[in-house]
């Protein structure tokens, strides 16, 4: 009887700690999806990946703000 018991409450905490993990995993995945869904380019100054639609181009290459244009000019 306690042997019953004493596995009912072990698959039950089993059955709880599976759910949470997936309720976490599940939350923390649309971020995720969410970031990578836009299309992004890195900026050739700074390798930092931002949205395409923000970036600025110049000789094919793209940029994250004018600053970092100006001084990759400045490099070649």
């Amino acid at each position: 009887m306690i042997k019953s018991i004493f596995v009912i409450l072990l698959v039950a905490g089993l059955l709880w700690l599976a759910r949470t993990t997936v309720k976490r995993l599940q939350q923390s995945r649309p971020e995720a999806a969410r970031v990578v869904s836009h299309d992004t380019v890195k900026c050739q100054y700074c390798e930092a990946y931002i949205p395409a639609s923000d970036a600025l181009q110049s000789a094919g290459k793209s940029f994250c703000n004018q600053q970092h244009l100006n001084a990759w000019k400045q490099s070649v």
